[in-house]
């Protein structure tokens, strides 16, 4: 009985769709500022490398770790963000979740999401 306190699987499922139907539009557009910023990157590098220069797989590495870095710890600092205002966080602790489904919910969404698609789109924008 302990267990489902904090944890019940239909009810993280049921927040999942929630969080998704709400936030669905901001992780979207934030997944199509991603693949725009990765694209200006990419056109940069390539236009700046010197034709003496053999552009390899080598260069792309660096750019890869950087950018994966730079999106985790922006996808991170912007989780919660219904905490941001008295008004909007009274509605969000009273949505009738543990907070750890909140907590994995918002990892799961933003940590977990992004590092499985940061790859596609990364190798998507760099070919």
């Amino acid at each position: 009985m302990g267990f489902q306190k904090h944890f019940s699987a239909r009810r993280f499922y049921k927040y999942v769709k929630y969080d998704l139907t709400l936030n669905g539009k901001t992780y979207l557009l934030a997944l199509v500022g991603l693949v725009v910023i990765l694209f200006i990157v990419d056109v940069f590098t390539l236009n700046t490398a010197s034709p003496r220069i053999n552009f390899n797989r080598g260069y792309y590495t660096p750019i890869f770790v950087f950018f994966l870095i730079l999106s985790s710890v922006i996808a991170a600092g912007t989780a919660f963000s219904a905490l941001r205002s008295s008004k909007s966080s009274i509605n969000y602790l009273l949505i009738p979740v543990s907070n750890f489904e909140k907590f994995a919910v918002q990892f799961l969404i933003r940590i977990v999401g992004l590092v499985l698609l940061f790859l596609p789109l990364y190798w998507l924008t760099f070919k």
